[in-house]
């Protein structure tokens, strides 16, 4: 029954006429080749609402580490550097003829109001290379160590602008004016500048200026990519006078 099935079938087939034998087999062909397309496409829809993780591997820098010898070198191209500004003022009193007998008919005296800036910090520029010691090679798990000097202070001015003299003479001298000698109004203001030093020094200018140089250090040592930063500053050795 199932071959006369068959032959049935391949007669009729075969009485077919070309044109349709082959638009049939175009049909199947297409029907074939158009499943075969649709399955990546759907794929790729598919894909688009499946959540996905992309991994990327991308490649760390590594920073080699600077010799202690170079950091020595920008430490000391920095010179003195200047951590704390203390703006303070004082005045005295000039009296040439204190203790003289001839006071009794008079004293020249001048009162001396002044201004001025002290400026500590520390001072760079003979740091030794062994003050500096670097433990590793590559910046970020590196150890760098500075010793660095104790703080000291650096200069002082007076601002003549806001300097005042002022004469106080009485008795006889306060009808005869006398000048002022130039000689002894610098040594006035000399001795008036380190005040203003001494008083600056008592007021712990020395400890600000450390604890701020130690900062600043440290964020630019860190700017440089190290992560291990220790900075050892003495204190200062002095007695303020």
């Amino acid at each position: 029954m199932k071959k006369n099935l068959q032959k049935y079938k391949e007669m009729h087939f075969t009485r077919l006429p070309a044109v349709i034998k082959i638009a049939f087999v175009l049909v199947i062909l297409m029907a074939v080749l158009g499943v075969a397309l649709a399955v990546p496409i759907f794929t790729k829809v598919a894909d688009m609402f499946q959540p996905s993780i992309v991994v990327k591997r991308v490649k760390e820098k590594v920073i080699v580490v600077p010799t202690s010898a170079t950091v020595v070198t920008q430490m000391q191209s920095i010179g003195k550097l200047e951590t704390v500004t203390f703006t303070l003022g004082t005045n005295a009193t000039q009296n040439p003829d204190e203790g003289a007998w001839y006071r009794l008919f008079g004293e020249r005296k001048q009162q001396y109001g002044v201004q001025g800036e002290v400026v500590a910090g520390l001072d760079l520029t003979a740091l030794p290379k062994e003050a500096v010691n670097i433990q590793g090679e590559e910046v970020k798990t590196a150890v760098i160590t500075l010793n660095l000097p104790a703080s000291q202070i650096l200069h002082s001015k007076i601002d003549l602008n806001q300097t005042q003299v002022e004469d106080t003479n009485n008795g006889i001298y306060w009808v005869v004016k006398n000048g002022r000698d130039t000689n002894t109004t610098v040594q006035i203001l000399s001795a008036l500048e380190d005040s203003l030093r001494l008083e600056a020094c008592q007021k712990g200018i020395l400890q600000q200026a450390a604890d701020n140089a130690k900062s600043r250090i440290t964020q630019a040592l860190k700017a440089m990519g190290f992560v291990n930063v220790v900075v050892n500053i003495p204190t200062a050795v002095t007695t303020c006078s």
